[in-house]
This record gives structure tokens, C-alpha cells and sequence, in this order.
């Protein structure tokens, strides 16, 4: 199968005067820039574990605090269970009808068990429900198992609190990449990277 869907890239370009000093703070520009497009805040997570095997899947990103991209998961899924075995990670953000993307590669960690809490106690029941009720990437027994203890944990009278299973993360970036998609495929790059406790800016070419 041949896939030939190509278009032009002809919105804006990128210069390092484009973008604020700090590489949060022009992650955070972007995002504000972004914020109509459908899931704006959606990111590709690419995790691995100790002999080199990647995976991916999109997450939402639920804040930015102390210089960090903050999400939460179930720590006992697949990806929580490879960033327990190495925590760097690479995060990726992509607005197609702004010809945009950000790359992060950076150091995951987990947030306070008060942050996973705050969080946790913000959400609808349906979605505390669902966290407590599913074994996320486990082996299933059936959709109506998982269905039936959804059921049982939404109308119990117990609360609903946060499991020790689930929680957040925080990634802390020492690589971050922002990419404008130009005319004929000459893409502006422009890279922050941090060397030895500091950022420095480069242009990388397309």
C-alpha cells in the first residue's frame, strides 16, 4: 500500500525571537495558541523499558508546575510499570491545522501523593469510578466484568477515593524542540537543551 496524502506547510515560521528565553514558558505560549484546536492538550508519551522495547500512546496533559508537564495514570500499567524501570521519556505535541509540534525528552517522576489526591478528588465519580473499577493493562475477563465492577463502584456507598495504584507524574525536560512546518519541507527547528544546569538555544536543520 502506497500512502501519497501531502500538502504544503505555509501557516508562520520560527525564530528564536519567536519564542520566550524559557523553554516552559514557550511550551506554555504555544499551548495558550493551541488551545482551540480539539484536544490541544493531547501528547504521544513514548516510554521503554530496561532492554530497549518502546511503546506509545497518547495521554492529556492536566498542568505544567515547577518547570514540569504533569499527567496521571495507574502506575501498575505498562507505562507506569516501564517508567519505573527507566524513567526517561519522550513527549510529543502535534497541531496539525497550526503546522505545529513540540518534542520533549526528559526525566519522569512521580507527584506527591497530596497532588495525585487534589487531582484524583477533582475528577467526575463516572471517571473516579472507572480508575478504581479498572486494572488498567491488564488481561480482561470480559466487557461485562469490567462493566459489572464499574457498576458496583459507582452506586456503593463508599467514596471514591484515589486507589495507591493511580496517581501523577511530572516530566522534567532536558530536551525540548519546537518545530514550524514551511514551504517546500525547509521546516524551522529551534531547540532548547540543557548543558550542565543551563539552556542553551540552537537551529537544527530540517
Amino acid at each position: 500500500m502506497q500512502i501519497n496524502s501531502r500538502r504544503e506547510y505555509n501557516l508562520d515560521s520560527l525564530d528564536f525571537e519567536d519564542l520566550p528565553d524559557s523553554p516552559m514558558e514557550a511550551v506554555e505560549y504555544w499551548l495558550a495558541a493551541a488551545n482551540k484546536q480539539p484536544d490541544y492538550n493531547a501528547f504521544h508519551l513514548s516510554t521503554s523499558n530496561g532492554d530497549g522495547r518502546v511503546s506509545g500512546r497518547m495521554v492529556l496533559l492536566k498542568g505544567i508546575e515547577q518547570g514540569r508537564l504533569m499527567f496521571f495514570t495507574d502506575y501498575d500499567s505498562r507505562k507506569g510499570q516501564q517508567i519505573n524501570k527507566n524513567n526517561r521519556v519522550a513527549a510529543t505535541f502535534f497541531w496539525p491545522a497550526l503546522e505545529r509540534q513540540i518534542r520533549i525528552e526528559g526525566t519522569a517522576t512521580r507527584l506527591s501523593a497530596g497532588q495525585s489526591d487534589a487531582y484524583f478528588d477533582s475528577r467526575p465519580p463516572e471517571s473516579r469510578a472507572a480508575a478504581i473499577a479498572s486494572l488498567q493493562s491488564q488481561k480482561a475477563e470480559s466487557r461485562a466484568d469490567l462493566e459489572q465492577r464499574y457498576e458496583t463502584m459507582l452506586k456503593g456507598n463508599e467514596q471514591l477515593e484515589r486507589p495507591a495504584r493511580w496517581g501523577g507524574y511530572g516530566i522534567e525536560p532536558f530536551y525540548v524542540e519546537f518545530w514550524q512546518g514551511r514551504p517546500s519541507r525547509l521546516n524551522d527547528r529551534i531547540v532548547f537543551e540543557k548543558s550542565e544546569g543551563k539552556w542553551i538555544r540552537y537551529r537544527l536543520e530540517p
